[in-house]
């Protein structure tokens, strides 16, 4: 006896679900692929203004030996660099002293830890923004390195006249092993998700190791009042509470990345990871809906083969067709953000980054005291 769509009532479960990941995919996932505007070299014309680079250092001494001498050899024509050392006990202060009888751009900001009002790196960066000089800030953390001499032009050239806020690209490097296979996935779909909703007007987070924004619209906010005392949340909740339809630029030119080290070892990954998905109880109701229903919904799109099992294999068509799109953007994407390794186990790695994602969403800590 020949079933039609009507007998079965719970299609009308998962056509909706269905409808929404295919909606979510062309919406906000395709754009990153075409959006030339934000694969493209910025203009030069426009990378003049001067531009103040602010670090918080917490017993970074390594990485400052590291990677203030590729800072500061920087091209753009007019910029500093304001360093906050917070609270350092190892050699950090003594690093920042020694770079700053050569380099006259650096900008030293000093932290003294106090037990009765423990500080952070929200903190730290507030003090930064203050000390600096300039009206356009760019951002990175000490363990970043910018790809080329022009990264803070290319930051700079981003802007125009209605810009807030500027979205840079940061990639993992040193990845290795089946451990690298699933930093790269969950970098990858972070990144998708990322510039995905702010090229579309819906820009809900950013990457502090490459972010750039106007000393105005800091202040304007009220810097991080909102979500002082939580852990995270520099760069993401600072993003989803000061952008606008129309204020938010994405960055993805390569020669524009900054690089940083992979998480050594899958502890350590793992505890980055739930802090910083923690943040998303901070979020805008709006973004947790949207972000919420996504969730749920490919949830069952991934159960329907079981409940499709005794159906006519056309009723799955629709559901591979959405999974053929996801796995092609990705695919794309991939190869884009010089990921190509994971292409031949993208399926996999992807829903294994779901039951990852998942866990570590149900599983994040509560918001915790101002710490580093």
């Amino acid at each position: 006896m020949q079933v039609l769509w009507q007998d079965f009532p719970l299609w009308a479960l998962w056509a909706p679900a269905l409808l929404w990941q295919l909606y979510f995919v062309f919406r906000y996932w395709w754009p990153v692929v075409w959006r030339r505007d934000a694969w493209k070299e910025a203009p030069g014309a426009a990378a003049s203004k001067p531009l103040s680079l602010v670090i918080a250092a917490r017993n970074e001494a390594d990485n400052l030996r590291r990677n203030l001498p590729v800072w500061m050899a920087q091209t753009h024509p007019d910029f500093e660099v304001v360093v906050v050392n917070d609270s350092s006990w190892d050699e950090t202060a003594l690093v920042l002293k020694e770079f700053a009888e050569v380099y006259p751009r650096l900008r030293i900001v000093s932290v003294e830890e106090q037990d009765k009002y423990p500080t952070g790196k929200k903190f730290a960066l507030t003090l930064g923004i203050k000390a600096a000089s300039h009206p356009h800030l760019v951002f990175t953390d000490a363990d970043c390195r910018p790809a080329s001499e022009t990264w803070l032009s290319g930051i700079q050239g981003t802007y125009r006249s209605s810009t807030e806020l500027v979205l840079g690209h940061v990639q993992l490097e040193n990845t290795r092993g089946l451990l690298g296979l699933f930093q790269q996935t969950d970098a990858l779909f972070t990144s998708v998700q990322c510039y995905g909703h702010a090229l579309t007007g819906q820009a809900f987070m950013g990457r502090g190791g490459n972010l750039s924004y106007l000393r105005n619209l800091f202040f304007y906010h009220k810097g991080f009042s909102a979500h002082l005392k939580h852990l995270s949340g520099d760069d993401g909740l600072f993003v989803n509470q000061a952008a606008t339809p129309s204020n938010v630029r994405v960055c993805l030119q390569p020669s524009n990345w900054t690089y940083t080290q992979a998480p050594d070892g899958w502890g350590a990954w793992w505890s980055q990871k739930r802090r910083h998905l923690s943040s998303a109880a901070y979020l805008r109701p709006r973004h947790r809906l949207r972000l919420g229903v996504y969730g749920v919904t490919l949830w069952m799109l991934l159960a329907w083969p079981a409940v499709a099992l005794h159906l006519p294999w056309v009723f799955s068509l629709p559901v591979a067709f959405y999974f053929l799109n996801r796995w092609l953007v990705l695919g794309l994407l991939a190869a884009r953000f010089k990921q190509a390794g994971l292409l031949p186990f993208l399926p996999v790695l992807d829903l294994l980054n779901l039951l990852l994602r998942t866990f570590w969403t149900l599983t994040a800590p509560k918001p915790s005291r101002v710490r580093w």
